[in-house]
C-alpha cells in the first residue's frame, strides 16, 4: 500500500474539524512574525465592544480599549526605556488587569515578557533576572524590589511599581 492510498483509506487525523459540508476545514495560515498581540489586534477589530478583561466580576477593558492601551504601553516601552526587540521584560506581579495589559504590550513591541511567580523567594527571583538579563522588572506593591536587588549577582534592572 502506498502513502498516498494509506491516507486515502484511513481518512483524516481524529479530531480534525469539518465544515458544513463534512469536508476537512483547513487551518488559517500564521504569518511567522505573528504573535500573540497580533491574535489581540484581530480580535478588537472583529469584536470591539466584548469583554477582554474581567476582574472581580467587573468589565476592566473592551477588546478595542485593551488593543488601543497596549500599543501605546508597547510604545511607550521602546521609546521611554530605549528597550529593542528581543530585550527582556520581567513581570513580578500578581494577577490582575495591569499584567494582561504589560504582558501584551512586551509582545506587541516586539520584546521577550518573562512571567516570575510573585510568590518566589527574593533570592529566585535574583536569580532569574540575572539568568534572563532582564532590562526592566514590573512589580506589584507586595514585591520587595530591595532584597531582589540585594540578591543580585550580576547586572541591574530597572524597577517600575504598578
Amino acid at each position: 500500500m502506498t502513502d498516498a492510498s494509506f491516507r486515502a483509506a484511513s481518512g483524516p487525523p481524529a479530531g480534525a474539524a469539518r465544515g458544513p459540508s463534512g469536508r476537512r476545514m483547513r487551518r488559517p495560515r500564521i504569518a511567522a512574525s505573528m504573535n500573540l498581540a497580533h491574535m489581540l489586534l484581530r480580535s478588537a477589530r472583529r469584536l470591539p465592544g466584548q469583554p477582554a478583561v474581567i476582574e472581580r466580576d467587573r468589565i476592566e477593558h473592551t477588546y478595542a480599549a485593551l488593543a488601543k492601551r497596549v500599543l501605546a504601553l508597547g510604545g511607550a516601552l521602546r521609546g521611554r526605556f530605549d528597550l529593542q526587540p528581543r530585550d527582556r521584560v520581567a513581570l513580578v506581579m500578581r494577577n490582575n488587569a495591569a499584567y494582561v495589559e504589560l504582558l501584551y504590550a512586551c509582545w506587541a513591541a516586539g520584546l521577550a515578557a518573562i512571567p516570575v511567580n510573585v510568590k518566589l523567594h527574593p533570592k529566585e527571583i535574583a536569580f532569574i533576572l540575572d539568568d534572563a538579563q532582564a532590562r526592566l522588572c514590573f512589580v506589584t506593591d507586595d514585591v520587595d524590589t530591595a532584597a531582589i536587588d540585594a540578591a543580585r549577582a550580576a547586572g541591574r534592572t530597572t524597577f517600575i511599581d504598578v
